[in-house]
């Protein structure tokens, strides 16, 4: 379904290594899972804007979704180069 590598999904689960975003919702959705809450931490802790960037997607189709996900890991990897 992900055509991952069972490697690469350890990987992942461990931390070790980030999942495309392209992978991103059908991951989701096969956990039964919306993307925000792949990245919630488990201990019931979690930063203030991930509600407000949920509720911003929340009612975008998932094409839509994958577009915003795509724009904001590049603004992020332009942000890491400072």
């Amino acid at each position: 379904m992900l055509s991952i590598g069972h490697q690469a999904l350890s990987r992942i689960e461990q931390g070790k290594m980030a999942p495309k975003m392209d992978h991103l919702p059908r991951m989701a959705e096969s956990l039964q899972r919306s993307v925000p809450d792949l990245f919630r931490p488990t201990d019931g802790t979690e930063p203030r804007h991930t509600r407000h960037i949920e509720e911003m997607l929340r009612d975008l189709p998932v094409e839509k979704q994958e577009f915003v996900a795509r724009h904001v890991s590049g603004f992020v990897a332009l942000l890491c180069l400072k």
